[in-house]
């Protein structure tokens, strides 16, 4: 049951990190092509990216007490989730699918995919390591905060619960 747990978290996790939104510009925009316009375009897209994950490793690390120990396995994660979501953000950026034939819209689709998979694959062994640095307790609390956060569109691991008109929102700005 723990390994669906962990398999399940980790399916959530690489779900969260490419499902960033895309700049302010696209913001309630439907358009594909403007989403990944604006996307692409985000500049600050790395620095907002590390904010969120230092303010969540934070929260965790409270929530949970981990030792220097604890907070060194989350961040070697969150050092695998960073570059692999930047890697999988420079190969999807270099693409215009906007200007794609139907195939290989297709083909660009699976291609996204496959990277989400491929950082799934990198970060899974990372969150494995924290996860199994965790005490009963801590597990416990984890398990539960995950099983509310884990599945929503933005959230998961780490991930974050939405943006605002003025970037990152946590569910409890709401």
């Amino acid at each position: 049951m723990r390994l669906v747990r962990i398999a399940s978290l980790a399916l959530a996790c690489g779900a969260a990190a490419y499902s960033l939104p895309p700049a302010q510009a696209a913001w309630g925009q439907d358009d594909p092509k403007a989403h990944h316009d604006g996307f692409c375009s985000d500049e600050k897209f790395g620095e907002k990216f590390a904010e969120i994950q230092k303010t969540r490793a934070d929260r965790l690390a409270q929530r949970l007490k981990l030792t220097d120990a604890q907070k060194a396995a989350l961040k070697d994660a969150q050092d695998v989730r960073a570059k692999a979501m930047l890697d999988g953000r420079t190969a999807m950026c270099a693409a215009k699918p906007g200007e794609m034939t139907f195939d290989k819209r297709l083909e660009f689709r699976q291609s996204r995919l496959q990277a989400r998979l491929d950082a799934m694959k990198a970060e899974t062994p990372k969150l494995l390591a924290f996860y199994n640095s965790l005490d009963e307790r801590q597990k416990g609390q984890y398990d539960e905060m995950t099983r509310h956060e884990g599945f929503r569109h933005h959230g998961g691991f780490m991930g974050h619960h939405g943006w605002g008109e003025d970037g990152p929102r946590d569910r409890h700005d709401d």
